[in-house]
């Protein structure tokens, strides 16, 4: 069930980007901002996967996968009927449950892991930088780091100290 979902999830995925490509260039021709089709797909892909399954239960349940093997000889009235199980794609799908869960539980932690160390390190930048004010903006002077911005909650400008060299119109522009 899961590697039916996950494929069907990359599948709606790779159709939204794409469409979503096709319409910004579309806007683009038209001279219009196509940004907000990019978050439409974001939606649709993220949103999919979670209605899914509540979408896709069947209505009427089906009948299991059956191969019929059949011989009829001519010379005899009796018939031989052979009734064998054949695994379906969805069943061949299922067993790959436990290794992609395992493997998706896997490579979430390591991706939590690296969100971690990248948010550490960005706290320390943020400690060892200089406030200052340039050209009317609050920022964090760095030794080498930037030009830069960071945060979420509390967005913050980081320049490297050489930009402090540059003319104004450049300064403003950086």
């Amino acid at each position: 069930m899961i590697a039916t979902w996950m494929l069907a999830a990359t599948a709606l995925g790779l159709l939204a980007g794409g469409t979503a490509l096709a319409t910004e260039r579309v806007f683009r021709l038209l001279n219009r901002q196509g940004r907000h089709v990019w978050m439409l797909a974001l939606v649709v892909t993220c949103a999919w996967p979670m209605l899914a399954p509540a979408l896709a239960r069947p209505l009427v349940q089906s009948a299991p996968d059956l191969v019929t093997i059949s011989s009829v000889p001519t010379s005899t009235a009796g018939a031989v009927v052979a009734v064998v199980d054949a695994p379906s794609v969805r069943e061949r799908l299922a067993a790959l449950d436990t290794p992609l869960v395992v493997l998706w539980a896997a490579i979430s932690v390591l991706l939590l892991a690296r969100a971690s160390v990248g948010l550490l390190a960005l706290r320390r930048l943020a400690r060892s930088a200089e406030p200052q004010t340039v050209v009317g903006r609050d920022v964090l002077i760095t030794s080498s780091v930037g030009p830069a911005a960071f945060g979420i909650m509390r967005p913050r400008i980081v320049l490297p100290r050489w930009s402090l060299e540059l003319d104004t119109p450049t300064r403003e522009l950086v």
